[in-house]
C-alpha cells in the first residue's frame, strides 16, 4: 500500500495526474479504505482537478476510521458543497473544525438566497458566524443583502394588504394581517404605525 501511494504522490509532484490517480485508487482498494491513501486521492480531486462528483463517490468505499477523519470530513464536504448537494455537505461538515468551513457555510448561504430559500440562507450564515466565533465573514455581509433582499420583497405585499385593510375600515382583516405581520417582521415601520392608530381608535371609542 505504501509503494502506491509514495508512486502517487510522486506523480502529483510530476503533474501525472492520471498515473497518480491509478496509483491512489489503488492503494484505497487495498487498504480497504484507509486515510493514508484517501486523503491524497481526495485531495488531488478536491482541490487540484475540481473532480467532485468522483471525490464523492468515494465515500462508500472508506472505512468507517477514515471517515471519523476531519481532513477527509472537509475535502468530501467541499466536495459536495461545489455540487450544492446541501444537506450532504451539512453531514458531513458536522463537528469539522476547520477555518475553511465558514466559508463553506457562507458560500451555501449564497446560493440559497440566490434561490430565494431565506430561512435556510440565514441559518446557514448563523452557523458560518459560530464558526467564526462572530468575527467578519468573507461575502458575509453580500449574503446578509440578499436574505434582506427577500424579506423585503416578502414584507412589502403583507404592508400593502394591511394598509388597504385599514384603510378600508375592514378592522377584523386588519387586525389578522397585522397579527402576522409583526409576528414575522416586529420592526416593520407600517405595521407599527397602523397598529398604534388601531390602539388609538379603540381607546377613543372607549371614552366615548
Amino acid at each position: 500500500v505504501g509503494h502506491h501511494i509514495s508512486a502517487g504522490r510522486d506523480a502529483i509532484r510530476d503533474y501525472e495526474y492520471d498515473k497518480a490517480m491509478e496509483s491512489l485508487n489503488h492503494a484505497l482498494k487495498l487498504s480497504g479504505g484507509d486515510k493514508d491513501a484517501a486523503l491524497p486521492l481526495l485531495n488531488l480531486l478536491v482541490e487540484t482537478l475540481g473532480s467532485f462528483h468522483e471525490a464523492l463517490n468515494l465515500e462508500s468505499s472508506l472505512s468507517l476510521s477514515c471517515l471519523r477523519d476531519e481532513r477527509v470530513r472537509l475535502l468530501l464536504g467541499t466536495a459536495a458543497v461545489n455540487l450544492f448537494e446541501f444537506d450532504r455537505a451539512e453531514k458531513l461538515l458536522l463537528g469539522v473544525e476547520n477555518t475553511s468551513v465558514a466559508g463553506l457555510y457562507v458560500k451555501m448561504a449564497y446560493e440559497m438566497a440566490e434561490k430565494g430559500y431565506e430561512e435556510r440562507a440565514e441559518r446557514y450564515l448563523r452557523l458560518a458566524r459560530t464558526l467564526r466565533g462572530g468575527g467578519d465573514l468573507p461575502d458575509g455581509e453580500e449574503v446578509l443583502r440578499k436574505i434582506n433582499q427577500l424579506k423585503a420583497e416578502r414584507l412589502r405585499p403583507l404592508e400593502d394588504e394591511l394598509l388597504k385593510a385599514h384603510t378600508l375600515g375592514n378592522i377584523d382583516q386588519a387586525k389578522a394581517i397585522l397579527q402576522s405581520l409583526l409576528a414575522e417582521f416586529p420592526t416593520s415601520i407600517m405595521g407599527r404605525l397602523v397598529r398604534d392608530e388601531m390602539l388609538e381608535q379603540e381607546r377613543h371609542e372607549l371614552r366615548t
